[in-house]
């Protein structure tokens, strides 16, 4: 494999999950915003997400499938660039 293409998808998938590591702290400090509420239970305290915490959820879920597909094909545009694939 040659080093830039290596390189070129490595970064992509080091890009793409730093991204999603970082903005999984955001719900931690925005429990107000999202209207979760702390209840406690025979177990102990637990949170129940409110409305909005589930289109988040949802909206990330979907965001990070489309930089995934998009990682995906510039993988795909990056080979295809830098080897010959009219053999394949």
């Amino acid at each position: 494999m040659k080093t830039n293409v290596y390189l070129g998808i490595g970064i992509r998938i080091i890009v793409l999950f730093s991204v999603g590591m970082f903005w999984s702290y955001i719900p931690e400090h925005l429990t107000e915003f999202f209207g979760d509420k702390t209840v406690t239970t025979l177990y102990g305290k637990r949170t129940v997400w409110g409305t909005r915490h589930y289109w988040y959820f949802v909206m990330m879920v979907l965001l990070f499938s489309l930089s995934l597909l998009n990682v995906v094909v510039q993988c795909v545009k990056l080979v295809r660039n830098n080897y010959d694939t009219k053999k394949w």
